[in-house]
Order: C-alpha cells, then sequence, then structure tokens
C-alpha cells in the first residue's frame, strides 16, 4: 500500500510573519531561508503525527482489500487449498491513514480486463470519519458486499479522500502549530552552520523535544 498527493495544500499552518515576530525578525534579508524553514518544520511535525495538517487530496493505492490475520498471521507450514477468500477471509473494513480524514470522494477497483467499477457511498460502504491525526478513518463494507473477484495483478484498489485539520491555518489545533514555530526556532540557531541545508533536511526525530512534547498528543499510536 502507498499513499500519493493528488492535490497539494494551498498553505501552511504557520504563516511568515508569524514566524518573523516569533523570532523578533524586523527585515526581508532572511524570508527565503524562513519560507524554507516553515516548509521543513511542517514536514517533520506531519511525520511525526503520521497525518496532516492542512486540507489536501489523497489518494490510498493498494494491490487488494486487507484480509484477516495479514502480515501478523500466524506462519502456516503447509498448503492451503480453497479460494483466497476462504483461505484469508477479507475484512469487513479498512482503515484509512493520514488523518484526520473529513471526506471519501472514490473508492475505485481494477479489474483483470482494465475496467473499473466503483462503490457508492452508503450502498456499498459506511464511512466513519476521524476528527483528529491520532485518529484512524475507516471504510467499512455493507453487509453482502463483496470484493470484486477478478483483479488486477497490482494497485487494483484507488481510495481517494480528504485529509487535512481543514483549509485554513486557524482550524490547525494551536498546539501543532506552537510546536512548528518552535522547531522554526530552532532551525534557525543552525543558520551559521557551515553547512546551512542542514536545517532542512533533520528528520522528525530531530525536532527539539518540547515541540515533538506538543505533538504527541496527535500522533498516531504506533503499535
Amino acid at each position: 500500500m502507498r499513499i500519493e498527493t493528488t492535490v497539494q495544500p494551498t498553505d501552511y499552518p504557520v504563516s511568515l510573519p508569524e514566524v518573523k515576530s516569533e523570532l523578533r525578525i524586523d527585515h526581508a534579508d532572511e524570508d527565503a531561508h524562513l519560507r524554507g524553514y516553515i516548509q521543513a518544520a511542517t514536514e517533520a511535525c506531519e511525520r511525526y503525527i503520521n497525518g496532516s495538517l492542512i486540507n489536501r487530496t489523497l489518494k490510498l493505492i493498494a494491490d487488494d482489500w486487507p484480509r484477516e490475520g495479514g502480515a501478523d498471521e500466524d506462519w502456516w507450514d503447509g498448503v492451503r487449498i480453497g479460494a483466497i477468500s476462504q483461505v484469508s477471509p477479507a475484512r469487513n473494513f479498512m482503515e484509512i491513514p493520514r488523518g484526520p480524514v473529513s471526506a471519501i470522494s472514490t473508492v475505485q477497483w481494477t479489474l483483470l480486463d482494465g475496467t473499473t467499477t466503483s462503490w457508492v457511498q452508503g450502498t456499498d460502504y459506511l464511512f466513519s470519519a476521524s476528527w483528529s491525526s491520532a485518529q484512524m478513518a475507516r471504510i467499512t463494507r455493507r453487509l453482502g458486499i463483496v470484493i470484486p473477484a477478478v483483479l488486477q495483478e497490482a494497485d487494483a484498489l484507488e481510495i481517494t479522500y480528504t485529509a487535512g485539520y481543514g483549509s485554513a491555518p486557524a482550524y490547525v489545533p494551536p498546539p501543532l502549530r506552537v510546536g512548528i514555530l518552535k522547531t522554526i526556532a530552532h532551525y534557525y540557531t543552525l543558520r551559521g552552520a557551515a553547512d546551512n541545508t542542514a536545517a532542512l533536511n533533520m528528520s522528525a526525530t530531530e525536532a527539539p523535544d518540547d515541540a515533538k512534547g506538543l505533538w504527541r498528543p496527535y500522533a498516531q499510536m504506533r503499535v
């Protein structure tokens, strides 16, 4: 399974004037660097929480619907005979990552012959939205709805959806925004390093502890 961004967010959770006010900067000489720090800190936050801040359109691409057991299923030392749906039955739900997820646009299957078929919300599946990045949205198959039998070998399932807290920075919870500002301030202290690109290449694990403390309640639990 993989996630692709088909429509990028139109804004960042914090603005350049906010950053300059936080850092007590009253000139424009460093604006280009500060914009880079805003992008880097936003990406660090989204990696840490495994979520989306400003609304964007994502596409989940998978070979098939998840099945019971999955990668954690006990090893079977032998041969199982029967249809795949009998050997490893499909779950009745699928979790949608990178939330919060507010809307599902399409659920589309590609069959072996290249034709496509779509599921209709309410008729074929139910959608449970997530209103925090700490929660996973869910698509649940309605009773009697079966997975198409003959799918193409790879990337047979595509789910397009809207992820993010909202279309503007004001919708993003303040602790996430404050953590981003703290991370930008942390990057700014590195501006005198020999390699000035170091701050832009930092991973989420290198965000300051006080920023991670603010982000932690919004992070998806990893088990």
